[in-house]
């Protein structure tokens, strides 16, 4: 049974949540590119989520993520940065 979810990642089986597909492949398709882009809202308005489901999107498509940084609630989480960047 889903449910409303306020904090943190939602999962869209588990979380009632805005089907925001079509925005992540047009984002995907700007990052294959070498386009930038941000992501900048208030809380609570799916940050977390959007990048975790364009990660998985550039993963389907066998695409190498060479680094991706979250901040949330000030905490910063560096994945598959090489050593020196950090």
């Amino acid at each position: 049974m889903r449910e409303f979810n306020v904090t943190g990642l939602c999962i869209p089986g588990k979380h009632y949540m805005v089907d925001i597909s079509e925005k992540v492949r047009q984002t995907a398709t700007m990052v294959e590119k070498g386009q930038y882009f941000t992501i900048n809202r208030a809380r609570q308005y799916g940050k977390t989520t959007t990048i975790r489901q364009l990660e998985k999107v550039l993963l389907e498509r066998e695409k190498e993520i060479f680094g991706l940084l979250v901040c949330v609630r000030f905490n910063i989480i560096l994945q598959g940065l090489p050593a020196d960047w950090v």
